[in-house]
């Protein structure tokens, strides 16, 4: 298999490359499949997909009962990645013709570390409003670097929200947003510490983003079903009606 340089131009190795592109070319597809397209062997495959995962480059899914993986939009090299854009530019086309050729939608994908996290809030970021509940400071101390950006993209798109946080939790978000832009764009309620979970869950327009805020192990997973988004929904509208609006700190 005869794999584009600048995939190896961008930052990745030849095996992720090598990976990557087997996946942009089969669609979903099990480890054995990719041992097979690209004529590595397993161990090899095995640690290119979890370097790619941890770039946010893949997920991985289950279908049918077993594990698959998944590329993600190839659009994604140039936000992960970020450098030789010229290069990209010539074989972007190709990528996003194959990749919507095998795409599929998959009920769950999971992502693992910061680059995953970071996966993850950019679909949150391609809807104009998101609820959710669970939100704590951590997330920014999970992707530290991202987050002030990720904040800066809300503020431009001026995408809305309402958020459940657990009371006494200081969020960045509004000296990041600014006051004024935060309480225009953010509706905020608290609850008790006690009734606090560790996981934040975003509520989308047909999916759920859920996120283990861990620092060590971060973790994201995607849930594209419709009954289940609106049974979190509900969920979230029980604790909206009983929280207690934000109060801001002087």
């Amino acid at each position: 298999m005869n794999v584009p340089r600048q995939l190896k131009e961008v930052g990745l190795t030849n095996s992720e490359a090598s990976v990557y592109y087997a996946l942009i070319k089969l669609g979903p597809s099990s480890a054995t499949h990719i041992m097979r397209r690209t004529g590595m062997y397993r161990a090899n495959v095995y640690d290119a997909l979890e370097k790619l995962m941890l770039k946010g480059l893949i997920s991985d899914v289950v279908h049918k009962g077993r594990k698959e993986f998944s590329a993600a939009d190839p659009s994604q090299l140039y936000k992960i990645l970020g450098e030789k854009k010229k290069g990209l530019d010539e074989i972007m086309p190709e990528l996003h013709t194959d990749f919507t050729a095998k795409k599929q939608l998959h009920e769950v994908r999971h992502f693992k570390g910061p680059e995953g996290i970071k996966a993850a809030l950019r679909e949150i970021n391609e809807e104009k409003h998101y609820d959710a509940f669970g939100i704590s400071s951590n997330l920014a101390k999970v992707v530290p670097h991202y987050f002030p950006h990720w904040i800066r993209e809300r503020i431009e798109k001026k995408l809305t929200a309402r958020m459940i946080k657990s009371e006494g939790d200081k969020l960045k978000t509004p000296e990041l947003f600014g006051e004024k832009i935060y309480k225009k764009l953010f509706e905020v309620r608290d609850i008790p510490p006690k009734y606090f979970t560790r996981t934040a869950t975003w509520i989308l327009k047909e999916k759920v983003v859920i996120i283990l805020e861990s620092i060590e192990s971060p973790l994201a997973i995607i849930i594209h079903n419709k009954e289940i988004r609106d049974d979190y929904y509900k969920q979230f509208m029980n604790m909206w009606a009983s929280a207690a609006p934000e109060k801001l700190r002087p």
